[in-house]
């Protein structure tokens, strides 16, 4: 909250930002916003109150270029990375090298799943354009000639159950099998959702059921072991269009993105949440996320373009947005495209144009220095009357440009990081004014900005 503290002469204010969880809020004039409130912050986080490092993404020690997607095979207690690259051969990273799949090439879109076949460890690589792959890491894979072609799959009490590439049908597995697929009472089978939900994107097994994300709605499935017992039920219809890549389980919830904003689904109802973000991030087919120690990772096109990173050329996402559900609090990356995401030994992993990388706490994009920014809000500062801004101070350990304007006049600073307190003379005159904070530093800390004003 800001906090006015009156000086003798009565005319000299200070306007005291004590903090920056107010994040930013885009979806609001930023007239009415309080100037703890950022109207732009990119790249920079404020879950602790400091402005400080946000996410971007560096090359990993076992990158390489040409690839569309990646995920991640635990066998025992060896996990290995996986890969397709864009050709459709498919790469596996281990002993220090990437090794070719023999024998298999896969040219969909490909999904990979963990499963315990036959008391035996191995991966299941499904396409929506080819049949499926069992690979148990030692002997050469195979191809299951009988499966469907999946768009997305769950594993749910020992089957595996696929959204068939029609749209409409679910599918699934004998029970212990995966690869039998064959329908009967006693193995696979299919059930077809043909209502005005739309085609089927996700699905997710998620408080003892299936739930069946589609273009327009959530659909629940209870499947428990006797298949004469499966049964269907509607729960949810969306006003604007859920995108399927972007649906990710987080602890307790489900995280999704539709065309009219960013959705929390609890098994039972969904709702708005980052409101404050509307007009921000883009409705595009091209939206990717993965859930990871309890945070969404959301891979998006933000409207305008403001030349960092990867804006600076062509880009499919431009995007970062890492959400800490139970806290409510997020950080937004821009000027990093990102395309799909992986667990992997601790770390996240992403394909960002073909190549393999890493998120970290950095300004990176693969070496590239990206701008952080948080822009306040142009206010009247509490005073409607013309008033001159006299100075600035912060706390800050990194150099940064500040740049503080009105609607008569615009002044820029270098400031140097210091130890104490940094006092920036200012003496700008006019009504409304807001500041910019920018630097493209690493370990990042600058906290309570105090405005000291003058009032005419």
């Amino acid at each position: 909250m800001n906090d006015y503290i009156k000086l003798p002469n009565r005319k000299k204010r200070r306007l005291r930002i004590n903090n920056f969880f107010g994040g930013m809020n885009y979806a609001k004039d930023e007239g009415v916003l309080q100037q703890s409130v950022a109207s732009e912050n990119y790249n920079f986080d404020f879950y602790s109150g400091a402005l400080t490092d946000g996410y971007g993404v560096v090359h990993a020690q076992n990158s390489i270029a040409g690839v569309k997607n990646i995920w991640c095979f635990r066998k025992n207690d060896e996990e290995i990375l996986m890969a397709q690259e864009t050709s459709g051969q498919i790469r596996y990273f281990r002993d220090g090298d990437w090794n070719i799949l023999q024998g298999i090439k896969l040219i969909g879109n490909v999904r990979g799943i963990n499963y315990r076949l036959l008391d035996e460890d191995v991966i299941l690589i499904c396409s929506d354009n080819e049949n499926m792959v069992v690979w148990n890491g030692i002997n050469s894979a195979y191809i299951v000639p009988s499966s469907p072609k999946i768009a997305s799959l769950a594993l749910h009490f020992e089957r595996l159950f696929a959204a068939d590439t029609d749209g409409e049908t679910v599918r699934f597995s004998q029970d212990l099998d995966p690869t039998n697929w064959t329908s009967s009472l006693n193995e696979g089978g299919y059930i077809k959702l043909t209502d005005d939900r739309g085609r089927i994107g996700k699905l997710v097994s998620f408080l003892n059921h299936i739930y069946i994300f589609r273009e327009r709605g959530i659909s629940r499935l209870t499947a428990f072991s006797d298949q004469r017992d499966f049964s269907v039920s509607n729960l949810f219809v969306s006003t604007g269009k859920i995108y399927a890549d972007t649906v990710a389980l987080i602890g307790d919830r489900v995280i999704f993105l539709a065309s009219d904003g960013l959705y929390s689904f609890d098994g039972f109802s969904a709702r708005r949440i980052l409101t404050n973000l509307d007009g921000l991030i883009a409705a595009d087919e091209n939206a990717a996320a993965f859930g990871a120690g309890g945070r969404y990772y959301l891979s998006c096109r933000l409207n305008g373009n403001r030349g960092i990173g990867c804006e600076n050329g062509a880009f499919i996402n431009n995007g970062l947005l890492v959400l800490e559900h139970r806290q409510n609090s997020y950080c937004l990356t821009r000027g990093i495209d990102i395309q799909r995401f992986s667990a992997y030994q601790n770390n996240l992993m992403a394909v960002s144009n073909g190549i393999i990388g890493q998120i970290e706490r950095t300004n990176q994009n693969f070496g590239i220095v990206l701008e952080r920014l948080w822009l306040s809000p142009q206010t009247d500062l509490g005073v409607d009357s013309e008033k001159v801004l006299e100075e600035i101070l912060f706390d800050t350990n990194a150099d940064l440009d500040l740049t503080i304007e009105s609607e008569k006049d615009k002044k820029v600073f270098k400031v140097k990081a210091d130890k104490g307190i940094n006092r920036v003379r200012v003496h700008l005159r006019g009504r409304l004014i807001r500041f910019r904070i920018s630097t493209d530093a690493e370990k990042v800390r600058i906290s309570r900005p105090v405005l000291v004003i003058t009032e005419l």
